[in-house]
């Protein structure tokens, strides 16, 4: 049976703070070092300085905890049990992990996201909607009676309205651990933001790194030539009022190599770039830029699934105008909360939890954008 813990608020509980704001750097600096610079824009923290910092949180809220729940100590096991069957302290606990994860998710700029998305964080409960108005504006026309063009009287921009969908993710805490000194608090916080901002970016790059999303439109391809493709990179251009030069294409190392296969038929000087870089830096005179593959551990790592656990296709190319509007709006609520799950019987000693967050994405933009299959490469 589940519970929803309540979440506190700290709001003039100067303590609180700075333990949300160090654990906060803490998770940051962790995701940093686990996924790369391209998955959170933050700095890292040194080892040394991480592990002190974060054993320093996790008595620090252990200590907080008791004082709200008004428990003397937690300095055994014993008393972790203790501590464990109050509501308070648990309650405690939960609201400092979720008021970290709003913070992190408000505070820092995830680069694998921001490439083709904007992200936004609204109240919980509400959506959004983006006015679109097209960059391809209507050209004066000559009226008179002779003419057999369509007069067009006026522009309008139709609305899209974003409606975040509720996300869930299970994470589990082993109360006797808690006092132990090697227990990596931040890093359990940490694999928790991670699985959100993974399921964010897999919402974005779905509706992307589609062949249908633009099939039977100019700008899909679904075989790869150079005329073509410097064709969709112009089209791209000139529909999302952006120069030339402004367009990019991005794509993984697979896809690029793909296609680079029929782009390197320039010479000796073509070929040696070619087998230093791996990939052209230019494909037709539009820059490459290689997106990082992305992975969770949804299903087991076989020959059958391991397509499937590989979140962006190895087939597409996206062209996209930079300086321009991103192509997707990601929403998201401002507001992350947490369900506690009661033990199971053999495991007494672990609290089971799953952590919610509403967000959603949509294709919401007045700028072009370009999909270049390379399957028929």
């Amino acid at each position: 049976m589940a519970k929803e813990i309540l979440n506190m608020t700290f709001a003039h509980d100067s303590d609180a703070k700075e333990i949300v704001n160090t654990l906060t750097e803490l998770v940051a600096s962790r995701s940093r070092k686990e996924w790369g610079a391209k998955f959170i824009d933050c700095s890292e923290m040194d080892d040394k300085e991480y592990k002190e910092n974060n054993e320093k949180t996790k008595k620090a809220m252990i200590a907080f905890a008791c004082n709200k729940a008004g428990l003397s100590h937690c300095k055994s096991e014993e008393d972790m049990l203790m501590a464990k069957d109050n509501v308070v302290f648990r309650s405690v606990l939960n609201s400092i992990i979720t008021q970290t994860l709003t913070s992190l998710t408000l505070r820092y700029m995830n680069p694998l996201i921001s490439e083709f998305a904007d992200m936004e964080t609204i109240p919980a409960g509400a959506s959004k909607t983006y006015e679109i108005d097209s960059r391809a504006l209507a050209i004066a026309q000559k009226a008179n009676y002779t003419s057999n063009v369509t007069i067009v009287p006026t522009h309008a921009k139709s609305g899209i309205t974003i409606k975040p969908q509720m996300y869930s993710l299970g994470a589990s805490l082993d109360f006797i651990r808690l006092l132990v000194n090697d227990y990596d608090w931040a890093y359990d916080v940490a694999k928790v933001y991670a699985g959100f901002v993974f399921a964010k970016y897999k919402a974005c790059v779905d509706l992307v790194y589609s062949e249908t999303v633009l099939a039977g439109t100019p700008f899909y391809q679904a075989t790869f030539a150079l005329a073509t493709y410097q064709q969709l990179a112009d089209d791209v251009a000139l529909f999302s009022g952006a120069s030339t030069g402004d367009v990019v294409a991005l794509g993984t190392r697979t896809a690029f190599n793909t296609i680079t296969g029929i782009a390197t038929n320039g010479g000796f000087m073509t070929k040696d770039e070619y087998i230093r870089g791996t990939y052209l830096k230019e494909i037709a005179g539009v820059p490459s830029i290689v997106v990082d593959q992305f992975t969770d551990g949804s299903m087991p790592v076989n020959s059958a699934n391991i397509s499937s656990l590989r979140a962006i296709p190895n087939d597409i190319i996206v062209l996209v105008a930079r300086g321009r509007d991103k192509i997707v709006k990601l929403v998201q609520e401002s507001y992350i909360r947490a369900i506690e799950t009661d033990a199971n019987e053999n495991n007494l000693n672990r609290m089971e939890y799953s952590f919610f967050q509403a967000f959603g994405a949509g294709i919401a933009t007045s700028s072009f954008f370009g999909v270049q299959n390379t399957a028929n490469a």
